[in-house]
């Protein structure tokens, strides 16, 4: 994790500890950090010990992006697996349940994002 400094630039303040498999996605929920990794998981942990808290199988194949919007808790995912899935992420609780999943044929999922009111 990085923090600004008073000179403008960024220092680094801690290491959140490696599982092994490559990222795809970083991003805040709460008091946690949401890793989307590309071997198809999403893992929860928690911003302050960078203790795991949740993993979640979130594909069934490789995990090409997700989106998180922080302020209501949703995380978008898409994977080669062609489905597309939402999932609600409480970030104090840590609990994390699936909202909607479809799936999409002949078509290879790159990106998503979620937009709205």
């Amino acid at each position: 994790t990085w923090t600004p400094n008073e000179s403008g630039s960024y220092d680094m303040q801690n290491i959140v500890p490696a599982v092994g498999q490559a990222p795809c996605r970083i991003g805040s929920l709460g008091g946690q950090i949401l890793v989307a990794f590309g071997a198809g998981t999403m893992c929860l942990f928690n911003a302050t010990t960078f203790e795991l808290q949740v993993e979640v199988t979130a594909h069934a194949r490789w995990l090409h992006a997700a989106h998180i919007w922080e302020d209501l808790g949703f995380v978008a995912t898409v994977g080669e697996d062609t489905i597309l899935n939402v999932w609600q992420v409480d970030g104090t609780t840590g609990r994390v349940g699936l909202q909607h999943s479809s799936v999409v044929t002949d078509k290879l999922l790159t990106g998503v994002c979620l937009s709205g009111s």
